[in-house]
């Protein structure tokens, strides 16, 4: 799973605190990082991308083997909706990502000063996101539980991705794709990181 937004949106923070239950303080991601999340019967491994301008040409680099996105969001940060808005168009419209489920993840959900579910909804798209795959918000918040469905987005994530495994299967069976080994994704993000 692809987790992706804007830098300061919150990614880092955000699955900090699903694996450690505690609020982590981070700098901003140079390059990625890779959290496994577990919750229930679900294992999730999360490719945590930075979200810096400068990161953001490397991200086609990702979308091989990517069974979903978190598309992370400030839901306090009015100034940037566009911006991320732009974003997310331009991510589902990758060929590579076709069809891939999409959770919008309204971070910071704990702030007073956050914008209305449905303000981030047309602000963001998502009715035409829909059209093309699963897409679901969910508020979250790394400093609050009682804030965050982000337990109830992997859950959402899991339903989904199934979904989407199963289409991939008969497309693979039927011809009409194959999907990558997972090392040489690795071998392509370290070879691109490191040189």
């Amino acid at each position: 799973v692809l987790v992706l937004g804007l830098d300061y949106s919150g990614k880092s923070s955000l699955l900090f605190r699903a694996n450690f239950g505690e609020v982590v303080t981070s700098i901003p991601t140079i390059g990625f990082n890779v959290e496994t999340v577990s919750h229930k019967n679900i294992i999730l491994q999360a490719w945590d991308v930075g979200g810096r301008d400068k990161i953001r040409p490397l991200l086609r680099h990702y979308y091989q083997n990517t069974e979903a996105v978190i598309f992370v969001v400030d839901s306090s940060d009015e100034e940037r909706l566009p911006e991320a808005e732009r974003e997310l168009l331009s991510l589902v419209s990758e060929s590579e990502l076709e069809g891939v489920p999409v959770a919008v993840a309204l971070n910071k959900w704990d702030l007073s000063r956050h914008m209305s579910r449905e303000r981030m909804h047309q602000a963001l798209g998502l009715a035409e996101v829909r059209k093309s795959r699963p897409c679901k918000s969910f508020s979250t918040s790394s400093v609050s539980d009682s804030k965050s469905d982000f337990f109830d987005m992997l859950e959402w994530i899991n339903d989904n991705t199934r979904r989407t495994e199963e289409n991939r299967r008969s497309n693979i069976v039927a011809g009409q794709s194959s999907v990558p080994v997972l090392q040489r994704v690795v071998f392509k993000l370290k070879t691109l990181l490191l040189t």
